[in-house]
């Protein structure tokens, strides 16, 4: 055993599981489950930790709304998009037909285990998507959102060190892929997006951010100027 195991091993047998004996059940698929919170009130139980933790994730929404900011102005993206987009034109999100929504369902990935509170896995809905169609409607519940914190580094007893993942109704997907193609081509329409923007866009991905930017800085290197990178690194998923 390592020594970084035999302190892992020692801190998580005195605050996390003192039941654990051996290594291997601590660092093995154990590890990557959901740590108990020592700081926790009333940690005893599921639900007081569940209640913790999402006191938590909501405070920090509330911190990033209400933190002050010098530095944006407003007014420079109005300017930029007015001059993009002609003043006849506005992005409304438009109504889908029963065309659209079978092929939707279709496209969903079935061979993924999670779903939504709901229960409904995509698998049924593809399926069943001929049938169901004129019946889809959004409804309240599919706001909801099944949250689990998943530990990232750190003290497992601090907050701070989970990432809040949320698995949504599958349905309320379709929704998201209706909204998002038609606001996606808007923005494509009229060049809103930097041209350099790889995330969540179709035929971009991380490997074509670093095609470019290791294309660029060895262009430059060559040119015998100097190159430097400076990297952010933001551990709280929000």
């Amino acid at each position: 055993m390592k020594p970084c195991d035999h302190i892992q091993l020692s801190f998580s047998k005195t605050l996390l599981y003192p039941e654990v004996g051996s290594p291997r059940e601590l660092l093995g698929p154990r590890a990557k489950e959901t740590w108990p919170l020592s700081n926790s009130p009333n940690n005893d139980t599921q639900t007081d930790i569940c209640n913790y933790l999402n006191k938590h994730f909501t405070s920090i929404t509330n911190k990033v709304i209400t933190f002050p900011s010098t530095d944006y102005k407003s007014e420079t993206l109005g300017s930029f998009v007015k001059n993009k987009v002609p003043d006849s034109e506005n992005c409304c999100i438009k109504t889908t037909n029963e065309d659209e929504v079978p092929k939707l369902l279709c496209s969903l990935d079935s061979s993924r285990s999670a779903f939504g509170p709901d229960g409904i896995k995509p698998k049924i809905l593809k399926i069943a998507a001929t049938i169901i169609t004129k019946s889809l409607a959004f409804l309240d519940q599919l706001k909801e959102a099944r949250v689990t914190p998943l530990f990232k580094d750190g003290f497992a007893d601090d907050p701070n060190n989970y990432r809040p993942i949320s698995v949504l109704p599958t349905i309320s997907k379709l929704f998201e892929k209706v909204v998002s193609s038609q606001f996606y081509d808007f923005l494509s329409r009229f060049k809103l997006l930097h041209g350099k923007q790889s995330g969540f866009r179709p035929k971009h991905s991380c490997q074509t951010d670093l095609l470019q930017l290791v294309d660029s800085r060895l262009k430059e290197i060559e040119n015998g100027n100097f190159t430097g990178i400076l990297f952010f690194r933001f551990p709280k998923g929000i």
